[in-house]
């Protein structure tokens, strides 16, 4: 925020005025040329430029925080555990309540339901009956009343018998007799899940409750250089005398922990060996999700878990898979109750190292602007009482473009893997399939690069100012709410939950006919022959929305400013009041729309001249002839080439010095750019000068060092290295100042054209 309002000795150095005690210290402010100077304006330009501050440190946060996961993906980096599905047993712990309060009924039921001439154990299944008579819960001798084509099979009795026999041979001689239950209604059974087995045990004596999960495994035997597949068993057993019924709410309880006898076994499903008892170091896996265990006779140590999500080529070079594990609690009733599974996400990207590098440049970028803009800042109030609040992103806010374009070309070298996987994971966990928000601060910093990428374009093409805060606004809200704004606007839902849905049954690799499926991450073949578009553009339908907006708050700026331009032009520039001591002006340029108004300092220029009763509003009268400024063949010269059309004394009335000399007008500069003043008009008497503000030469991104040279501000850093290190290692230009004339050409600065100590006096003055 920058009122410029500085004194005669800093606009004029011929002559200096006594300012009131009550403005030797003045807040540097922006306030639009049109309006009348007040409090509203005033606060409003100081807040226009703090909120920009503070959405380029935003953009800055969101930049560093990318670059650094990036980098965590390039050499592989593991999420927090999180929860991944839990499949319910509802029937087991509502019938428990009866074998534990009724154990002599139960028994009596189970043996008239034990088929003949069939060998030991009997399963039977737990389910309400078909009939629309009985609602009560029953067991069954043959099959559950709800038939599930696809799971039906492994809890085929003949199928549960073997899996029993070869799984728990090595836990108890019990088990070989006790009766199998199966609950009808756990889900992994009801949503066709043929990886996991859970079933219930009831011995023959009524003393023993127990339950079984069974699980395909991926098994790393490092001892042996192997990787293969096999299947993990997990039975707790519990003492029917230690559980009790609780009268008030009917549910049962057990004053024993659970213990867990876990066996493996090495070739299964494919081939029905002998299961091996091992030991688990921790029964919640330490380990990115993977159990480390031992086998308890061999000594063998080896590493099991379950796998998930997809790869290409590799999963040491693109992967983004899961490993889960499910919980082994210490209360029996609640394993009986359910199979809660979590997963730790793995994301790498080997391929991704150039992705590392883009937020570096831009992110860069501002962490410079923003150190140079503290500098100042404490050098205008150091040396002139000025508060000033800088505007950080108009000098860098062409890199968002060049971002966005080396996230695209990317995106195209690499097979859109990274948006593809992040689709994907947005898309399972949107529609409970199991997905993940891990790493959501990659899409965070890239869609608001393309967001800024968009609207600068827009801004440039329509030449207005838009207000950062507003575009990081916008796309901030599309972002923290894009599960809402994809459920209810997404592009193509259908299409992507279809992809979602076969992506997850992707991980099922077929085993023998009739028996259990591995469950296993997968190499995903969209990634060579072309990505599901449809789901990228669905989950990113919030970015669209957030680019959609973007533009439609630019053609709003255009059209109220087009409406504001035309106004003015037909009563010229209003009067408007003043209450500085000293001859000054004010000229906002939200839009160089408005720049047609007052490119030339030639033409009509709204300037204050002060005298001891009032302030009247001055006409500039040009220096040379209207005819020659109204010429259509007359080209301005930031549009000629300056080698072989260089400039005329006709041109020395364009603009300012300090803008002729930097090829750059201040009134022309388009994008991001908060409220601000762009021009200081100073006139005593009959002359007039015209001076680029503090802001304004900030806008063209130029600082003063010492009070003689003018310097970018992107080159103060490299400046600086330069200086320090003694060592010509960058090649930095500026143009010499005297007073606030600025020279023609720009020179090279070499290192010992500069002491150390003059950088420490970087500032901003206004300047012809």
């Amino acid at each position: 925020m920058e009122n410029d309002t500085v004194s005669d000795a800093q606009v004029h150095h011929k002559r200096r005025r006594p300012f009131r005690k009550s403005q030797s210290r003045r807040m540097s402010s922006d306030a639009p040329t049109l309006a009348r100077w007040n409090i509203r304006d005033h606060f409003y330009s100081t807040g226009s430029r703090t909120l920009s501050v503070l959405a380029a440190l935003f953009i800055l946060v969101c930049e560093m925080m990318s670059s650094m996961e990036n980098k965590r993906v390039l050499f592989g980096t593991a999420s927090d555990t999180e929860p991944y599905i839990t499949y319910w047993s509802p029937y087991m712990p509502e019938y428990l309540t009866t074998i534990v309060s009724q154990p002599l009924n139960v028994q009596g039921i189970l043996q008239t339901l034990a088929l003949p001439n069939v060998t030991s154990p009997s399963v039977v299944y737990l389910d309400v009956p078909s009939s629309p008579t009985a609602g009560d819960l029953r067991l069954q001798p043959t099959s559950c009343s709800s038939p599930s084509s696809v799971a039906d099979p492994i809890y085929d009795s003949s199928y549960l018998r073997t899996l029993q026999h070869h799984a728990l041979a090595q836990l108890g001689e019990w088990i070989s007799t006790a009766t199998i239950i199966v609950d009808c209604s756990f889900d992994g059974r009801l949503l066709g899940d043929t990886t996991v087995i859970k079933v219930h045990l009831l011995d023959k004596t009524m003393t023993n409750f127990s339950t079984l999960v069974v699980q395909t495994l991926s098994v790393s035997r490092p001892e042996k250089l192997f990787f293969t597949t096999g299947g993990v068993a997990m039975l707790t057993t519990t003492p029917l005398d230690t559980m009790h019924v609780d009268p008030r709410t009917g549910t049962v309880s057990s004053n024993l922990s659970a213990t867990y006898g876990v066996t493996l076994g090495f070739t299964f499903p494919y081939e029905w060996d002998a299961f091996e008892r091992i030991t688990l170091d921790d029964l919640i896996p330490q380990t990115n999700g993977q159990w480390q265990a031992t086998v308890d006779h061999t000594g063998e140590r080896f590493v099991i878990s379950g796998s998930t999500g997809t790869y290409h080529n590799s999963p040491t070079v693109q992967a983004n898979i899961g490993y889960y594990f499910w919980d082994l609690p210490s209360n029996p009733i609640d394993y009986a109750k359910s199979l809660e599974v979590h997963a730790v996400f793995v994301r790498k990207d080997a391929r991704g190292w150039f992705r590392c590098c883009l937020g570096l440049g831009i992110g860069f970028n501002i962490a410079v602007n923003t150190l140079v803009s503290f500098v100042v800042i404490v050098n205008l109030w150091r040396t002139s009482r000025i508060i000033w609040i800088p505007d950080v992103f108009p000098a860098i806010q062409r890199r968002a473009s060049v971002r966005t374009l080396l996230l695209l070309v990317d995106c195209v070298i690499n097979k859109w893997w990274y948006p593809y996987t992040h689709a994907l994971g947005q898309g399972g966990y949107r529609t409970n399939w199991a997905g993940t928000l891990f790493l959501d601060n990659l899409p965070r910093a890239d869609g608001l690069m393309v967001c800024l990428a968009v609207a600068y374009g827009a801004a440039r093409l329509l030449r207005i100012r838009l207000k950062l805060v507003f575009v990081v606004g916008i796309y901030a809200l599309c972002f923290y709410n894009r599960m809402d704004l994809v459920n209810r606007y997404g592009v193509c839902p259908n299409q992507a939950d279809a992809i979602i849905e076969a992506d997850y049954f992707g991980n099922v690799v077929p085993g023998n006919a009739g028996g259990m499926d591995l469950w296993l991450y997968h190499d995903d073949d969209t990634v060579a022959s072309g990505v599901h578009a449809a789901l990228i553009a669905n989950e990113f339908t919030w970015l669209f929305i957030a680019v959609g907006w973007n533009l439609v708050y630019a053609l709003v700026v255009k059209a109220v400013f087009h409406i504001i331009v035309q106004k003015h032009g037909r009563r010229s520039l209003s009067r408007r009041s003043s209450t500085f001591d000293h001859s000054v002006s004010h000229r906002t340029g939200p839009s160089s729309g408005f720049s047609t108004l007052s490119a030339r300092i030639g033409s009509e220029i709204a300037s204050i001249t002060s005298t001891t009763t009032a302030t009247r509003l001055v006409q500039v009268t040009p220096v040379v002839p209207e005819t020659l400024l109204r010429d259509p063949n007359r080209v301005h010269w930031t549009r000629r080439s300056a080698l072989y059309d260089g400039m005329t004394e006709l041109d020395m009335i364009d603009n300012t010095r300090v803008e002729r000399s930097v090829g750059l007008v201040v009134s022309h500069m388009t994008g991001f750019v908060a409220s601000t003043t762009d021009y200081v008009v100073h006139v005593d008497g009959d002359k007039t000068r015209t001076y680029v503000s503090l802001s304004g030469l900030w806008l063209l991104g130029f600082v003063v060092v010492n009070d003689r040279l003018l310097v970018a501000i992107n080159d103060v850093v490299f400046l600086f290295l330069n200086i320090v290190l003694r060592r010509h290692l960058f090649r930095i230009y500026g143009f010499a100042l005297h007073g606030d004339i600025v020279a023609r050409h720009r020179h090279q600065i070499f290192p010992h054209d500069v002491h150390l100590k003059e950088l420490s006096k970087v500032s901003l003055k206004i300047l012809r």
